[in-house]
């Protein structure tokens, strides 16, 4: 990441993939490395079709987490989200 601008994660994926040892640890890298912080994903019916934890937290809370990040700073930020997905914003 070539960035020194806050970097926050919200993972979304199959909860094998989320619960697997090495994804673990390549999120606690890239957490460390890039002092970032990460929004976990949520327990619910995944588009696999099985229940657990690997859904994207709510637009919500990821908001409210740059928000609450930011609270604290002395000036404005800009705030990007990156993301493979296209969020249609009037639903949330």
């Amino acid at each position: 990441l070539a960035t020194r601008a806050p970097v926050y994660i919200a993972p979304a994926m199959n909860t094998n993939m989320w619960n697997n040892p090495l994804m673990q640890d390549n999120l606690n890298t890239v957490m460390r490395t890039y002092n970032s912080l990460c929004v976990p994903p949520i327990e619910k019916t995944l588009a696999c079709g099985d229940t657990g934890v690997g859904a994207l937290a709510p637009v919500a809370k990821i908001v409210e987490t740059t928000e609450i990040a930011y609270r604290d700073r002395d000036r404005p930020r800009r705030v990007t989200l990156r993301s493979p997905l296209v969020l249609d914003m009037t639903k949330y």
